[in-house]
Parts: structure tokens; sequence; C-alpha cells
């Protein structure tokens, strides 16, 4: 077979090579004009955002609300000089995939400025709003079909008070985002509770460990048990410890009560606590939270049983040679039981051997 034979057999025979890329390298090698069609869908804005590094992530985030170019000189001292290669990969990341591109400001100083389609549709991701869009369409088509608005509005509302179940429970739950679309309250911590960022709270928990429940909705009724318009209750032991039985930890009683304290507990310069980080009684804060590590005092530690000696004479040997190794976590000489660590497990084994062996 000749040379030029040769070449185009092992041509033909050749596999082609399968180039595998990530999101990011797969979208760079595209043209900025195909990047700014795709940035017209919400997903895929969200899509890319989650892709980018941290600190491209947090430069997005500050341009995100901003209306006009800033200055490059302005980005980069958002980050320290010892960041600096982190803040050139994130430019350059944000560069590439056409999320932000150069813009002059007046004065000739080089600035960035968000894609148009890219802020839009990521505010959009972000913020729920494509959510709401087909929430809209739902309610508008409802009304062209005769159904009641009002009744559709009372099951979205109605969702929004049940909760995640199992996935084999059997009845249907709305996820975190319908969840999210119909809850009013502003959770952004207790910084926000004395500037009225949230609806008025209806407990109150002295540090006697009394709690008291104004209210006449239905609803929170229902919650704190159908009792009548003032609802009084006592945190104890038994019943924190039966709530850490069902899930509930203390952080989770602590924030609920937090989040539904009435708005005398608010005004915490009166009672001379201002500097405290909770509305709640501290002494209140400390023993849930040590009723809760009192569950936590036990460790656990693998072990090896040996039981059912012969004498008495034998399980004194071996425990005596086992605590004098410290591999020994329990012994009851009465029922001739003892438990050694896994460790020492196979220590105290030969030596039982040879004992044995040897009597």
């Amino acid at each position: 077979m000749s040379e030029s034979s040769k070449s185009k057999s092992l041509n033909l025979h050749s596999t082609p090579t399968l180039q595998c890329k990530d999101l990011h390298e797969y979208l760079k090698s595209r043209s900025s004009h195909f990047l700014e069609t795709l940035y017209n869908y919400p997903t895929i804005c969200l899509a890319v955002y989650r892709e980018l590094p941290e600190l491209a992530r947090h430069f997005v985030i500050r341009l995100l609300f901003v209306e006009q170019p800033v200055p490059q000189a302005v980005v980069a001292s958002w980050v320290s000089q010892t960041h600096a290669k982190e803040q050139i990969k994130a430019s350059e990341a944000l560069s590439e995939l056409s999320v932000w591109n150069e813009a002059p400001i007046p004065g000739g100083l080089p600035g960035w400025f968000l894609s148009h389609s890219f802020k839009k549709n990521l505010k959009v991701a972000l913020l729920g709003g494509y959510v709401w869009l087909f929430l809209q369409h739902y309610l508008h088509t409802a009304e062209k079909r005769n159904l009641s608005s009002a009744e559709c509005l009372a099951f979205l509302y109605q969702l929004s008070f049940s909760t995640l179940g199992k996935r084999k429970a059997g009845r249907f739950y709305p996820t975190r985002l319908a969840l999210n679309i119909t809850c009013v309250r502003d959770e952004a911590g207790l910084a926000g509770l004395a500037g009225g960022g949230r609806g008025v709270g209806y407990i109150v928990v002295e540090s006697n460990y009394r709690v008291y429940g104004y209210t006449q909705s239905a609803l929170q009724v229902a919650l704190l048990g159908l009792f009548p318009n003032l609802v009084v209750g006592v945190i104890t032991r038994e019943s924190v410890r039966q709530a850490f039985r069902g899930g509930i930890s203390a952080e989770q009683i602590i924030k609920y009560l937090e989040q539904h304290s009435h708005p005398q507990m608010l005004n915490t310069d009166s009672a001379g606590v201002a500097a405290c980080t909770s509305v709640l009684p501290p002494t209140v804060l400390d023993q849930v939270r040590l009723w809760e590590s009192e569950r936590n005092r036990f460790t656990y530690t693998e072990g090896v049983v040996y039981n059912q000696f012969l004498s008495q004479a034998d399980f004194v040997v071996l425990r005596d040679y086992a605590r004098q190794e410290r591999v020994l976590s329990w012994q009851n000489e009465r029922t001739r039981t003892m438990v050694v660590t896994k460790p020492g497990h196979d220590d105290v084994k030969r030596f039982w051997k040879r004992y044995s062996k040897s009597s």
C-alpha cells in the first residue's frame, strides 16, 4: 500500500473530537447581538447571573438599579488592592458575556453600564415579577370565563398560609415562590420593625416567661388554639421541649415571638434595653436556648460490647486491662457486661485470646 493510500485510510477512520463547554464558555463565544437577544428572557438572565463569579455578581447587584454609567475608577474602588486579580477576572467575565459595556461619561472618563435587556429582565427574575405576569394573565382570563376574581384571589391567599409538605404527603402544597408573592411581611430583620415595615404584632413576652396574645383576627386566634381575645400562656420547660420534639428549634420559637411582638414591646428605650438586639427579655432568650442545649448533652461514641463471660474473674481481668489501656467506655460488674471503644477493640481481643490460651 502506498503512503498516500495509507494517509487516506487514516483520515477515513479518524473520529471527530468532541469539545465540551460550560455555559460561560459557550456564551462568550457568541456575538454580542446574539447575547442581547438572549437576555430578553428573565430565566436566561437569572441563569447567567448564577454562573458569574461571586465578585461579578456583587458588581451586578450594585449597578442593577443605577440608571447612568458608573466610572470604572469607582467600580475599582469597591475592591481592595489585595483582591485585584479577582476584580480583573470579574470584569472580564462581565465583558465577555456582554453583561455590561463601556459607556462614555461627561468629561471623557470611561464607565460601565449594564446591558439594558439584561438589567430589565434580571429585575423581573429576582423580584418575582415574572410570576406576577402569569397571575395577572390568570386573573384576566378568569373574568373572561365568568369566574369570580375575588374567589381566585382568595384561593391564592389561602395558599400563602400553607406550608411545604413531604414528597408522599398526598396533598398539594405551594412552592416557596408561591408563598412569597402573597406574603406582605417585611422580614428584613428587627431593624425595620419599629419603622413601620411590618404589620402590628399582638404578642407580649414578659421576663417571668408569661406570654400574652391580644388579637381579634380569626386566623391568629386559630393559630393560638381558638382561645378568647386575650390569650395568656406560660413558657415552661415541658412546653418548649414538646416543641423541640416536634422539630421546632429554639431560634424558630424566638423568631416567631419577635415577628409577632406587640407594639408596646418595640418601645425598648422606655424599658432601658435599647442596646439589646432583640425585643424579647434576655432571660427568656437565654432560657429557651438553654433548654435546647439540654438535648445536646450526650456524646455518641462507637464501641464493641463484651458479655457472656463464664466467670467473674474473666470479666474482671478483661475489664481491668481495658481500663488500663484507657479504652473502656462503660462496664457493669453485676451483669458482666462492658463496652470498649472501637479503636481499642482489636487490642482487647488479642489480649483476651492470649489470656484464654494461658488459662
